[in-house]
């Protein structure tokens, strides 16, 4: 049965991709995720349903919109084929259940802010708050961890990066960490539980400063330069579902936990 449903599961995640385009676009704009209908940006077109398949559509378009020609952003089948691959891994990991609908629409959340807060450096508290809420539901009745574990990520990861965050505006009297990494660490914690967050945190730490100094370092920008790190831990959250716990607890040595 698994075997039948694997490719299933790869279009499930392509047609959730498409609404991550949706959510990546309109939030940041503050315009609804419902209505209207999917339209061109540039020319306000609105599209037909055979102009929105999800990797089909931009193929056989050649990557312009079917009215004014314009291109159409490579960000859309890049998110939609990454969702599906995610999906397809999840499914893999998990089968059909309800703790593979519910890592999926975690992964989902994580590829949504990670694009936004790359572009727009902030993170939707629709995103964060929905997540906690979330969270605290599967926390009482469908726990995917020990229940400890979870509510100890949660308060471990909120009061962490709460706590560097208030150490560096006291040192420094600028703000560092923002608001919304603190509420996704807080988020991240009920689903991911203490390793995951030992993980994120471990991982998105190396990977942002590598990956922030090598960019202010080539762009020529000052080291003042802002860089936003929900896309770090987004990554690293993500990153941290899909593989399998016997390669991420000797690599990070989490087994103390």
């Amino acid at each position: 049965m698994t075997e039948v449903l694997t490719p299933f599961s790869f279009l499930l995640g392509l047609c959730l991709g498409s609404f991550a385009n949706v959510c990546i676009y309109r939030l940041p704009r503050r315009l609804s995720i419902i209505a209207p209908h999917s339209f061109c940006p540039s020319c306000g077109k609105k599209i037909k349903w055979y102009h929105n398949i999800p990797l089909l559509s931009f193929i056989l378009l050649r990557g312009r919109c079917a009215y004014c020609g314009e291109r159409i952003s490579l960000l859309y089948p890049v998110v939609e084929g990454l969702t599906g691959i995610i999906s397809l891994i999840l499914f893999r990991k998990f089968g059909f259940s309800l703790r593979y609908l519910i890592y999926l629409l975690f992964c989902l959340s994580m590829v949504i802010v990670f694009f936004i807060d790359l572009y727009h450096y902030i993170i939707p508290n629709i995103i964060t708050f929905s997540g906690i809420g979330a969270g605290i539901l599967l926390l009482f009745f469908f726990p995917l961890l020990p229940r400890n574990e979870m509510l100890l990520g949660a308060i471990t990861g909120g009061t962490l990066f709460g706590g560097v965050s208030l150490l560096y505006y006291l040192l420094t009297k600028k703000v560092g960490l923002g608001e919304g990494d603190i509420k996704l660490m807080f988020m991240m914690g009920f689903f991911i539980g203490l390793k995951g967050v030992v993980f994120v945190t471990l991982l998105g730490s190396i990977t942002g400063a590598l990956t922030g100094t090598l960019y202010l370092l080539l762009s020529g920008k000052g080291m003042r330069e802002p860089i936003p790190f929900g896309p770090f831990l987004s990554f690293s959250a993500i990153l941290f579902v899909i593989i399998p716990e016997e390669f991420v607890a000797p690599i990070f040595r989490l087994s103390i936990f």
